[in-house]
């Protein structure tokens, strides 16, 4: 804190001129603004949270770019945050260093901290500006400069690989007659399959399906690959899958496209809904 603003918290407020005590009062509703802000993140009231941003007209910078606008990051944080509290984090600001720029308008720099119960942290500074727009303060621009990246972008590239692999080890285990170890891409018990307009057995009886009427050659069960493999992240902890499959036997060659909700359940990525079109009126491997 600069040394005169440090001298002038110190002073008996009767001893304060009228603009310095003004501009004390002005200085602690900013700092319970931002608090209230934290509060509000951490009881999962992202909308009491977006309530400390002018609306709709923020200005949010980070990572070298201008971020989406008011609205769009509300709609961020409910679809990555939202729901579970275990995602969001628990949240600090602190190190304020506000400095008045006229009765309205104020500058801002402060700190903030992200922890998550996984031991996961993320924090670095924001600076900005703060206007008093109605008798109350919001911050007109937000500049975020983060002290390690974003971790659903440092992330990213590694949940999806780790899919890719779920999907690569179940096409080697098909194709060695590892049943078993294919329906290991699968959530036991509560995976849903869906295929032919219907739902289909559960994953005991798919196992048993697989076994009894792929199980009885290698030509019975032929050969799977899965290709045009697309992954969209929808939260930490889910995934969008879709791609094509084909089962190459004679005789009877299966082709189509897998829908497929991926979760992350105890550090592994399983398939908890699978969706199957297929271009054959045969039941493919689901």
């Amino acid at each position: 804190m600069p040394a005169d603003r440090r001298t002038l918290l110190a002073l008996p407020l009767a001893a304060l001129p009228l603009a310095a005590r003004a501009g004390g009062d002005e200085i602690a509703a900013i700092s319970a603004m931002l608090n209230g802000m934290a509060e509000a993140w951490n009881k999962g009231d992202f909308r009491g949270y977006m309530a400390g941003f002018a609306n709709p007209d923020i200005a949010y910078i980070s990572r070298g770019k201008r971020q989406p606008g008011w609205d769009a990051t509300l709609q961020h944080y409910l679809k990555y945050y939202g729901g579970d509290p275990a995602k969001r984090g628990h949240l600090i600001f602190s190190q304020f260093d506000i400095q008045m720029l006229s009765p309205e308008a104020a500058q801002l720099i402060a700190r903030f901290d992200l922890k998550w119960d996984d031991g996961r942290t993320d924090g670095g500074l924001f600076s900005g500006v703060v206007r008093k727009r109605d008798g109350r303060w919001v911050i007109t621009l937000n500049h975020v400069q983060a002290e390690t990246p974003d971790p659903r972008d440092s992330n990213a590239d590694a949940e999806k690989a780790a899919i890719t692999q779920v999907i690569r080890d179940m096409e080697a285990a098909w194709n060695r007659g590892d049943f078993n170890g294919y329906m290991a891409g699968f959530a036991n018990p509560d995976v849903i399959f869906v295929s032919r307009g219907q739902f289909q057995k559960d994953w005991q009886g798919t196992l048993d399906h697989y076994i009894r009427d792929y199980g009885t050659s290698a030509d019975t069960r032929g050969v799977l690959t899965f290709s045009n493999i697309k992954i969209e992240l929808l939260a930490p902890d889910a995934a969008q899958l879709i791609s094509n499959y084909q089962l190459n036997r004679p005789g009877n060659p299966q082709t189509g496209i897998n829908t497929r909700l991926m979760r992350k359940r105890n550090g592994r990525w399983v398939i908890a809904l699978n969706h199957v079109s297929s271009i054959e009126q045969v039941c493919p491997p689901r």
